[in-house]
């Protein structure tokens, strides 16, 4: 289980006793694995935006490791029955509607959640749901603009001859 902490930010002139509706909390949860879930509902794309400004991103979970993790952070979370924004995503315009992790990276299709195939249409965000009969956690397609919690991945940067290169953590 893990102990929320929460962040307030207020603007300017603002005090961070509570009476003032010009600040904004988002309570979130971390681990050691470089992940943390925020229980601060969004649209996938301020989701998404929010991690970024944090220099993180939407979590992938592009192996065991990842998913073991996150299955951890969320296996005691209450607010995640609606699911969890990830990081996936499939393209609006073109031919290929094909599913991919936001850096580009496949997506294991056995991980979908079997009674609700990817919709061909109006879908186009990934989350996660939490499954109670087998303990884990399956991938399903939502419309992009339906707010719910997200799980940012923290990002190492490496430097590379002069150039910043972002590494995921996955251990």
């Amino acid at each position: 289980m893990c102990d929320h902490e929460c962040l307030c930010f207020y603007m300017l002139g603002s005090t961070p006793t509570g009476s003032s509706s010009s600040g904004s909390c988002s309570c979130s949860c971390s681990n050691d694995a470089g992940l943390q879930f925020y229980d601060d509902p969004r649209s996938w794309f301020e989701a998404l935006g929010f991690c970024r400004a944090q220099k993180q991103k939407l979590v992938e979970i592009s192996n065991d490791t990842v998913m073991n993790n996150v299955i951890k952070l969320q296996q005691n979370e209450t607010v995640t029955q609606n699911g969890v924004w990830v990081g996936l995503e499939r393209p609006i315009f073109g031919i290929d509607s094909t599913w991919r992790w936001i850096s580009g990276g496949s997506v294991n299709t056995s991980q979908w959640n079997s009674s609700s195939p990817p919709s061909s249409t109006n879908k186009y965000c990934g989350k996660i749901i939490w499954v109670n009969e087998t303990r884990t956690i399956k991938l399903l397609d939502d419309d992009c603009f339906n707010e719910l919690p997200f799980i940012c991945q923290e990002e190492r940067r490496m430097q590379t001859g002069g150039l910043d290169v972002c590494v995921t953590e996955t251990e």
